[in-house]
This record gives structure tokens, sequence and C-alpha cells, in this order.
């Protein structure tokens, strides 16, 4: 048995996400409308730091005239045209938004805020290292990505490939601009890194090496540059264009810098408050989230209630007068028996045949006075799966003899429909009672439902009966049609106009010889989300 706690966690994973608008209508009003401006003006900012006051950064102000400042540099002004090129594409997006399709945007926006975090990272080796004051754009990412990317999953992954962008800053830092290193030096370098033994410090002896841009990190020396660190004793000679001296090199130095303790806890509790505020948001999101299904179900109940009532309303009235003139046909044709007894064969038919359509006519009056009773009942959630039992029991009682065999498959959670209980089970009893009378009591009836997540949910009632033309087929649904000589030619009818209040369709396939399906359909936004 699951503990209440997992139960917890699953619902969280699995909430509903917002429907298509609503992603939509974030993404216009944070990307788009906030993010456009903001955006500008930050670039702008940075881009006047970078070519205009380099000294602001400490790791400029400190390599100042070396040329580990100018490869420093060269680096971030690389990095920082690139980054500025990238965010001129997505702008140009989400100005186009309209005729984009959603995908295409969502991917483009996920994409664009994991190289926000990159380039944030960048700033951060940049000015101080994981005590950076950048640190704080990341908490404002965090919240960001959470009103962009509303879906639970995207909104999850997002924000760790954030918290780990701040983690990894220094290693981030330090691999572009060894690439750029390598780019502006094609040339093999040689390159021996020795890790002495030592309680208090680690020694990478180089003959031409290029610090890391954060002075946290390293300080120029040449030939050789000291770090803070443990007792670790290694030695190696690789070349610069492979990239494992690179990134080890630079995951060395991010670690053994923090050999104070205290220096642990301050950048520990800065990783621990970026996961709770990641959690908090995503558990606002989700809260968010459940509120707009419950609203959205509740304008759907109060709207299918109002249009039941009005169709069941209009029903009885027409039912209630057509019944009085039926019933004077009735009186009048039991009249006239008693007024001609002894009266010739063909006369007697002819009062037979009208009995009998009166008597036909006033069965089907009576089911559409039963459907205006159905509409005064219940919008309910219901769940497909009892529904298709009971109408099958209903159908095929245990008392019933007959050489059919039935099989179903159906999802054991699939997503409950907002509809009438008395409606659901017409349909289905309907469908079940045609596919029973097509098979004449032998014969194989399969019950499917398909769940499309995002699009429909679709129950198939397929038999191996005898079939039937093209030409019956397209008349199948008409009122009044029938392939039966007892039916009214009201089942399928009813099957589809009650299909059709709830925004589904019902659909044949038949052929001569070779059997019937009957395809019952509703558009997912028919349906209540999907809940765990």
């Amino acid at each position: 048995m699951k503990s209440p706690i997992i139960e917890l966690l699953q619902q969280l994973l699995y909430a509903p996400d917002p429907d298509a608008q609503h992603i939509s209508n974030r993404i216009r009003l944070m990307e788009r409308d906030i993010g456009v401006t903001t955006k500008v003006i930050i670039l702008g900012l940075l881009g006047y730091a970078l070519y205009f006051q380099p000294d602001v950064f400490a790791a400029f102000d400190h390599l100042s005239g070396s040329d580990s400042a100018e490869l420093a540099l060269a680096t971030v002004r690389g990095a920082f045209l690139s980054y500025c090129v990238l965010n001129l594409i997505v702008i140009g997006m989400l100005l186009a938004m309209t005729w984009l399709p959603l995908t295409t945007l969502q991917w483009a926006v996920f994409i664009m805020n994991l190289m926000d975090a990159i380039f944030v990272s960048l700033l951060v080796n940049l000015t101080g290292g994981l005590e950076s004051t950048f640190y704080w754009v990341f908490l404002c990412l965090i919240v960001r990505n959470s009103i962009s990317v509303p879906q639970h999953r995207y909104q999850v992954a997002i924000n760790l490939l954030v918290i780990t962008c701040y983690i990894f800053s220094p290693v981030i830092g330090s691999t572009i601009e060894n690439i750029v290193e390598q780019v502006n030096q094609p040339e093999s370098v040689s390159q021996e890194v020795a890790t002495a033994i030592s309680t208090n410090e680690v020694v990478v002896a180089d003959t031409n090496f290029a610090t890391s841009l954060s002075n946290n990190i390293a300080t120029a020396t040449n030939p050789a540059v000291r770090i803070n660190g443990t007792n670790v004793t290694r030695r190696h000679t690789v070349n610069l264009e492979g990239t494992e001296l690179n990134f080890k090199d630079a995951l060395l130095a991010a670690m053994f810098q923090l050999t104070d303790p205290r220096q642990w806890q301050s950048k520990l509790i800065r990783i621990v408050l970026l996961a709770l505020l990641s959690l908090c948001c995503y558990g606002i999101s989700v809260l968010w989230n459940y509120q707009l299904q419950q609203r959205a179900e509740e304008e759907e109940f109060a709207s299918r209630q109002h249009q039941l009532r009005s169709t069941g309303r209009l029903a009885a009235e027409i039912a209630h007068r057509l019944k009085n003139p039926l019933a004077i046909i009735n009186n009048a044709v039991f009249s006239l028996r008693r007024a001609l007894p002894d009266a010739e064969e063909k006369v007697n038919q002819k009062i037979e045949m009208i009995k009998e359509e009166v008597d036909r006519s006033d069965q089907i009056l009576t089911e559409l006075m039963g459907y205006a009773k159905l509409a005064d009942a219940k919008v309910e959630r219901l769940n497909i799966r009892p529904a298709i039992e009971h109408a099958k029991n209903s159908v095929f009682p245990s008392g019933y003899e007959h050489d059919i065999r039935i099989t179903t498959d159906i999802p054991e959670m699939p997503p409950p429909l907002l509809m009438q209980r008395l409606h659901l089970s017409e349909i289905l009893v309907n469908l079940l009672t045609n596919a029973r009378e097509a098979l004449s009591g032998k014969g194989e009836l399969k019950i499917q439902v398909e769940v499309n997540q995002g699009e429909n949910i679709r129950v198939r009632l397929t038999d191996n009966g005898p079939g039937m033309s093209a030409n019956k087929a397209e008349k199948i649904f008409d009122a009044f049609y029938s392939t039966s000589e007892k039916g009214t030619g009201l089942g399928l009818a009813i099957v589809r106009h009650n299909a059709e209040i709830y925004g589904g369709k019902v659909e044949v396939e038949s052929e001569l010889g070779k059997g019937t399906s009957f395809i019952l359909t509703f558009p997912f936004k028919a349906t209540a989300p999907q809940e765990s």
C-alpha cells in the first residue's frame, strides 16, 4: 500500500497541465510583454560595460594588463555577441508568435531560458565566483521559468538545469575560455599538470597556462599556479586540443576553492535556497492549474446543464402537443371498429394499419418524453470503464443465452467524462443492442477504449456480423431509419444527438460480410483533465 507522501508526490508530478490557450497567454505575458523590454535594457547595459567599462568586472580588474585578461575579455565578448544573436532570433519568434505553432514556441522559450542561465553563470564567474551578486539573478530566472514554462515536467527540468548552471559556473567559464584559446592558438601546446600532496595546496605546473576567468579559482603565474586544496596527488600530460584537461582542471579548481567551512555553508545555503524556491514555484503552479481546471469544469457543468434543460423542455413540449392528436386518432380507430363490425377484410386491414402507426408514433413520443426527463439530471464526472461494464450487463444479462464472445480492452484509469450518467448509459446500451441484434446470438464483439492525450477519448465497438452496404451506413444515424422491422429508427439517432451535446461524434465503419464498427469520440476538451 502506498504511503500518503508517495501518493502526494505522484499527484504533484502528474498534475494536469494547462490548456494550449493558457500556455500561450503565459508565454505572451512573461516572455513577450515583459521579457523583451527587460532583455533589451539588460543587454544594452551589459554591452556598454563589456565594451566601454570592462574594469567593473572583478576578474578583468584583477588581471588588468595581462594576456589572460585579454583572453578572458575576448571570451566574454564573443559569448555576449552569440547570446545577443540568439536573443534576437527568439524575440522575432515571440513577436510573430500568432503565426507559429505552439510547440515550436515552447521549445524556443525552453532553450532561451537555458541559454540565459548559462550566460548568467558566466557573469557569476566574472564577478566573484559562487558568491557573486549575480546569484540573485538565478532566483529571478526560476520565478520566470515557473511562469513561462507551465508544463510541470518541463518546468522541473529547466529549473534543475538553472541550479546546475549556478553550481558549475566556474566550470562553464573555464571551458568557454579554453575553447576560445584553442581557436586563437591552433597549434598544439603541451601541458604538464602535477598535483602535489599537501594539506593546504594543489600545485599546477604549466609552461603556458591560461587562468580561469574567476580570480577565486586561480592567479596568473608562470610557470605555476597555486590553488587551495586537499590531500590529492596526480600527474599527467595531455594536449590542450583535447577536452579532458580543460574540464577536469576547471572542476578541480572549482572544488578545491571551497576549503573554508564557512564558504561551504554559505554556498550550500545558496544552492538550497534555489532548490526551495523551485519547489515553491512548482507547488504554486500546480495549485493554480488545479484552480483553473476547477473553474473550467464549473463553467462546463453550467453550460451543459443549461443546454440540456433547454433541449429537454423543447422535446417535452413537442411530445405533449403530438400526444393529444394521436389520442384522438386512436379513439377514432376504436370507434370505427365498433361501428363497422362486419366490414370487409380490406377495410379491417386499413383500420389495423392505422392502429399500428398510431402505436408506433406513441412509442416515439414516449421516448422523447423520456429524453426530456433525462435533461433534468445532473452532469457528473464519470468513469467510462464501469459504465461499459454496466451497459454490457444490461444488454447481455446473466440469464440471456447467446454464443457471442465479448472482449474488452480498456485502460485502468481513463480520463473521466463530464456528462449525465443516463445519457452515457443510453449511448452505450443502444450501441451494444445494435451489435447484439446484428450478430443474431452468435459471433464476436470487441469493446476498445483509446485515450489520445491532448486530443480525445475514443470508444470502438466492433462486431463480425453481416455488415451493411455503404448506402445504409450513410443513413444509419437518420431519425426513423431502421434496418430492423421492429425498430423505431431512433436508437442510433439518439446516440448521435447525445454524443454531439458533449462535443463528441459517432461514426460507423462497415462492409458487407466483414462486420461493423461504431466509433464514439469525445474531444479531450470535453473531458475532465486526467488525475492520478
